[in-house]
């Protein structure tokens, strides 16, 4: 187990490393304006979620279970991994595994899969605008889900 956890402790390093480097600045310096609203905006979204939406979804360990998705929206799925070693290294709140499976239904279908191949034909087809209501009302769908499922979990453990 020890020379696993190196093992993958030197890839995750090695992701990390070349997703950075793998940046164009010339791309960067080009779309400034663009690049520094969208980061702002996400990155306001993404402290709003973890400090107001996970407390409030994630039954267990809320923490490190949104401190991964934070990291993953931020970046990549490295990088929510890095940070979710870095809260709990010896993974005894389970968080590691909840973020695996996450991912089993997140990557085929947002993270680089269907949606992300449909993008282009949706924002031809819907337009801008339409792909944003697109979006915001699936957005509104888990967001509803998930509270619901929350409240469904905690009656379910008063009952014991």
């Amino acid at each position: 187990r020890p020379l696993q956890d190196r093992i993958a402790g030197v890839a995750l390093d090695v992701v990390v490393v070349t997703a950075l480097a793998s940046i164009s600045l010339k791309v960067l310096g080009a779309n400034l304006g663009v690049f520094v609203i969208l980061s702002v905006v996400g990155i306001a979204w993404n402290i709003f979620a973890f400090i107001f939406i996970a407390p409030r979804i994630l039954t267990d360990h809320w923490f490190e279970r949104g401190i991964g998705d934070v990291g993953q929206s931020m970046g990549v799925t490295a990088t929510g991994i890095l940070l979710l070693r870095m809260v709990d290294p010896h993974n005894r709140s389970g968080a590691f595994e909840s973020f695996a499976y996450k991912q089993l239904f997140f990557e085929p279908i947002v993270g680089g899969g269907i949606f992300t191949a449909a993008a282009p034909v949706l924002v031809r087809e819907l337009g801008s605008f339409g792909v944003l209501a697109l979006t915001a009302g699936l957005l509104a769908f888990f967001l509803i889900f998930g509270f619901w499922n929350y409240k469904q979990t905690m009656q379910a453990r008063e009952q014991l």
